[in-house]
């Protein structure tokens, strides 16, 4: 089976477990990651949580199936977004490596995977690192330098 092919093989594989991931994911998700962004007299405040930690954890999903069927470019342009938005709300890169975690645990958990699909497995989580915190760092500092006053008059 060529490079191509596996690639292809796993990816398939994870769409088709799609809902499952997602769902096991944003329970993680719900229950690690802070309700910063709702005020406490927010109604049906937690009902808001879990539904956002779903989103999340399907945005999570397709932005790895968009990155490695197609492009990392598109990585990093969701990872840059969240360092210049959703930093200034206090999510930090840690934060996102958590939901990396998360994801590639209950990736584990729903097959035994072949050593060939686990190495790229691997590969998969390791370039999302790389390059989900690149982007997320300088999406921050470009937030820090936006926010930096001019003072030339």
């Amino acid at each position: 089976m060529s490079s191509t092919e596996l690639q292809e093989q796993v990816l398939d594989y994870l769409n088709a477990e799609r809902e499952n991931l997602i769902q096991r994911v944003a329970l993680h998700l719900t229950e690690c990651v802070p309700n910063f962004y709702l005020s406490q007299a927010t109604e049906r405040r937690e009902d808001l949580h879990r539904h956002n930690m779903v989103l999340t954890a399907q945005r999570l999903h397709d932005i790895i199936q968009a990155g490695v069927a197609l492009d990392w470019a598109l990585v990093e342009a969701e990872f840059g977004w969240a360092g210049r938005k959703l930093s200034q709300f206090g999510l930090r890169w840690e934060q996102q490596q958590v939901m990396i975690g998360l994801y590639f645990t209950e990736v584990q958990k729903i097959r035994v995977w072949l050593p060939a699909e686990q190495e790229l497995l691997t590969a998969i989580r390791s370039r999302l690192i790389e390059v989900g915190q690149k982007a997320f760092v300088a999406g921050q500092e470009k937030t820090t330098e936006a926010n930096i006053p001019d003072h030339h008059y």
